[in-house]
């Protein structure tokens, strides 16, 4: 009798001791897989002061890449269109048949009555004074 309490006791043991090690394994490979903070930051927002140093900068050779490590929103179907949110007034909204042409038009929008101008053509600094 003593020997099977015995035989049992060393079985649970181990069945315990098999369990801690594979949980602790798992934990193991659950953060080596867990992803990097840093690179989970999020995108920031587009600024108008931004908006306006990078017209300023690129001037009608904006492209997709202009524009890439801001936030935005995928709001197109059938085409590309990215709504960069600006403000509570403005968005920037950058649209084209493909990433790897030249959109078709990058135009500032106005939240407030959907009147835009397209940045590669017109003057925005005029535009947000006018609005």
């Amino acid at each position: 009798m003593r020997k099977c309490v015995v035989i049992l006791l060393l079985t649970v043991c181990i069945l315990v001791f098999a369990s801690c090690k594979q949980n602790n394994e798992e934990s193991k490979r659950q953060k080596d897989n867990s992803p990097d903070i840093l690179t989970d930051v999020a995108a920031p927002n587009l600024t108008m002061d931004t908006l306006i140093s990078l017209v300023d900068i690129y001037g009608d050779e904006m492209t997709w890449s202009t524009f890439e490590s801001y936030y935005y929103e995928d709001i197109g179907s059938g085409l590309y269109i990215r709504c960069y949110p600006i403000d509570t007034e403005y968005e920037l909204w950058v649209g084209g048949g493909y990433l790897d042409q030249p959109p078709f038009y990058i135009r500032l929008v106005s939240k407030l009555n959907n009147n835009y101008i397209d940045l590669y053509t017109e003057s925005m600094k005029d535009f947000i004074s006018e609005e």
